[in-house]
């Protein structure tokens, strides 16, 4: 049988032509096979949490995962997880057990067809957080005040203990016109923001002592708490009733500052796929500043407010 085709192939153009037809119409009809049924590439559209823990369970959705894993795999951070991390595994969502050495980085899913673009994690634990000053022994206390009812600008007298033999940085605190209206608890921890001090440049301290304090009533203070901060802590907090006289003052005009800043990164010496972490601090709201707001940050960060920080994340691809 073979030596016929042979004969026939050598000897009619015709069976040459019809093999050639043949030849052309197979490798045709495979590419357009592989170009019409392409394989599906992963996707990820969203993983949550983006900010974990180890032993969270994160939630990876997309697409073009596949309905079993087989040989597929989840890396984060650089690090492929382990069989015993996967809880379920479909085409269009993932979840898995975070690690307890997982790493903060670009998460990535992958499987025969290729990998996914990258999504960003970051591990809570990586992420600074402000220390928890310890509280200090002998912590000021106020003991009583005098009047209990006082208008702006009138000298009060505070009587108590561990105030200080010298005031340097320590100073009394009072509520300001801008909490009016609004829910004040004794118990408030925002200080900067919530209360507002008597100052040097007012004349507001007329004398101060260990046992005893005389100051103004400063300006903006309304009816509330007040209470006194050295470097040993603050006080209890005691109310007070602030009335004004005649010609009371507001403060109405504010002002607006602009602050700008920016930030190159050059002479990068990394490995492809590598992740650059770039925490900006936030200007924080005080008594003076109680007003802030973010109003363009190119590029968009991942996180505008963690920590009192603007977070962002930056691939190195090469």
């Amino acid at each position: 049988m073979k030596n016929q085709f042979s004969y026939y192939f050598r000897k009619f153009p015709l069976v040459r032509a019809a093999c050639l037809a043949l030849l052309v119409f197979l490798i045709f009809g495979t590419i357009f096979l592989i170009t019409k049924f392409p394989k599906e590439k992963p996707t990820i559209t969203s993983i949550s949490p983006q900010i974990g823990v180890p032993g969270d369970i994160m939630t990876i959705t997309g697409t073009g995962f596949g309905d079993f894993r087989d040989t597929s795999y989840v890396e984060i951070g650089g690090t492929s997880l382990t069989n015993s991390s996967y809880l379920s595994w479909s085409n269009t969502q993932i979840k898995v057990l975070l690690p307890v050495d997982i790493k903060e980085g670009l998460v990535f899913v992958i499987t025969a067809n290729g990998s996914s673009q990258p999504s960003i994690f970051a591990n809570k634990e990586n992420i600074p957080i402000a220390v928890r000053q310890e509280k200090k022994s002998s912590l000021p206390m106020i003991f009583s005040e005098t009047p209990a009812n006082a208008s702006v600008g009138q000298v009060i007298t505070i009587k108590g203990d561990n105030f200080g033999s010298l005031r340097n940085d320590s100073a009394v605190y009072f509520t300001p016109q801008w909490m009016e209206n609004k829910n004040q608890s004794p118990s408030s921890q925002n200080i900067e923001e919530n209360f507002i001090k008597a100052f040097d440049s007012d004349f507001d301290y007329e004398y101060w002592s260990n046992t005893e304090i005389r100051v103004r009533v400063p300006d903006s203070s309304i009816t509330g708490y007040f209470f006194v901060k050295t470097d040993k802590g603050e006080s209890n907090r005691r109310k007070i009733n602030v009335t004004y006289p005649t010609g009371e003052k507001k403060l109405d005009a504010k002002r607006t500052y602009l602050v700008q800043l920016a930030v190159d990164v050059s002479d990068i010496q990394a490995t492809s796929g590598s992740l650059i972490t770039l925490r900006v601090p936030r200007p924080q709201p005080s008594a003076s500043q109680p007003y802030i707001e973010m109003t363009e940050c190119d590029p968009l960060p991942v996180f505008e407010n963690y920590n009192k920080s603007i977070i962002h994340y930056a691939k190195h691809d090469s």
